[in-house]
């Protein structure tokens, strides 16, 4: 990955010995052979050989050189205690053969190397996780977190020295019971990985003591030499914010902004993934007269009767598609086959409630709705013919009942043509399968 830059003492060994090693050494390495320690100004050192004559004894020079890689040659193995050979990564008898100093010269540096590359790797590993603004952790097969980066601590709010070496319980102080009871998958979804064997992407929710959160997370698998699983690595993304704007911009495209229904688009889109081979029934509402109603009285007033209707509309179909379809158009979708007395008792209902409603108020007493009903057990029909037809059994209600009436829009509408449109306010709804053909 990178190329180390070593440097090497020599202290009391053989010019013969140190010409060994330049030869083996990297390039770039410095290396200096002294024949003792004396008066040394000590360079920072990566590794030290010394031989017995080296002027210094192995704990002074330890203290000298506290991180360096210290080596002894010497012809007095019996003499050394525990706790000097414990100064000492290796100790090396001094009659060697050439061949036996280059082999030993050769695995130190081998060694030297690998360590370094093995620092290189956790530093870069640890630049990378704590470089990244999501949270990364590294758990093994029982599920403690062995390695977690500055994100997660942040996320958490718990030093690392307070994550590494717990459970998720510990981590995210939540009982055994309450996970049970709750619906959580983190620990389920470890399982997963291991089981599937391949990197899975999961939604998971977490509980922070500002609220719950929703986290994206990437988990995948970590394999020892051999291929056994040793644990999971996961990264995750606090997807909470992103998941909300989805849900606001989702229903901001799906719902009418004044009664929060469905609007005509969310109706298409529903009954496409919806109705696949059932049978649909549309139910067509033409809320009669708000026009007026909003030239005699103001559009707060015509408002204040959409939200109303569209209130009484939930009431009355609280399983159903409802819809606004336009301004004052609604509907309403059945799936599935059902019975008349299905559609028509909730009618009756509404139109019972509407009447209280509305009657109450004189600016909204001249209203009423006129409602057409068709089906089509035919899943390729198009919709708009089943909606065509409502409308057909809408207008004959109207023609039947005067609702269709022509207004001068340079005129305000009489009171006598108010009171009649009051004493005529009766909701009714006609079956297109009823009407004379």
């Amino acid at each position: 990955m990178y190329s180390p830059k070593l440097s090497i003492l020599l202290a009391a060994l053989p010019e013969s010995r140190a010409g060994q090693l330049r030869m083996l050494a990297p390039k770039g390495t410095r290396l200096v052979s002294v024949p003792s320690f004396g008066h040394l100004q000590w360079p920072a050192c990566d590794i030290i050989i010394m031989g017995d004559n080296a002027g210094l004894p192995p704990a002074e020079v330890r203290r000298l050189a506290p991180s360096a890689a210290l080596y002894l040659v010497t012809g007095h193995e019996e003499a050394l205690d525990p706790d000097t050979l414990s100064l000492f990564r290796e100790v090396w008898p001094a009659r060697m053969t050439d061949v036996l100093w280059d082999y030993r010269l050769r695995r130190m540096l081998a060694d030297f190397l690998a360590r370094k590359e093995s620092y290189y790797y956790r530093s870069a590993l640890d630049t990378i996780i704590n470089t990244l603004p999501d949270l990364v952790w590294f758990k093994d097969v029982k599920g403690d977190h062995l390695k977690v980066n500055n994100a997660f601590c942040d996320f958490v709010g718990k030093p690392r020295e307070d994550v590494e070496g717990h459970d998720h319980y510990y981590i995210w102080d939540i009982t055994e019971e309450a996970y049970r009871n709750g619906d959580f998958i983190c620990l389920e979804t470890d399982a997963e990985v291991l089981r599937q064997g391949e990197t899975c992407l999961f939604d998971e929710r977490v509980d922070k003591a500002d609220g719950p959160r929703t986290l994206s997370v990437y988990k995948s698998p970590l394999r020892d030499e051999d291929g056994s699983a040793i644990g999971t690595v996961a990264v995750a993304h606090d997807a909470t914010d992103e998941i909300n704007l989805k849900r606001q911009i989702d229903a901001m495209a799906f719902s009418d902004p004044l009664t929060g229904l469905y609007n005509r688009y969310a109706f298409y889109m529903m009954l496409a993934h919806e109705r696949k081979t059932l049978r649909v029934t549309v139910i067509l509402f033409d809320l009669d007269h708000l026009r007026l109603v909003n030239e005699c009285f103001g559009h707060q007033a015509g408002d204040e009767a959409i939200l109303r209707f569209s209130q009484l509309l939930r009431e009355a179909f609280p399983d159903n598609i409802c819809v606004r379809m336009n301004g004052d158009v609604f509907a309403v979708a059945v799936l599935g086959d059902v019975e008349r007395t299905k559609i028509t008792a909730p009618l009756d209902g509404l139109f019972s409630r509407l009447k209280k409603s509305f009657s109450a108020k004189k600016t909204l007493n001249i209203l009423a709705v006129s409602v057409g009903i068709a089906d089509t057990p035919n899943p390729s029909q198009p919709v708009d013919d089943v909606i065509c037809r409502c409308s057909y059994a809408v207008a004959h209600l109207k023609r039947r009942n005067g609702f269709t009436i022509a207004l001068d829009p340079t005129k305000p509408p009489s009171p006598i043509l108010l009171e009649l449109l009051r004493a005529k306010a009766d909701s009714a709804y006609c079956f297109y399968d009823d009407l004379p053909r």
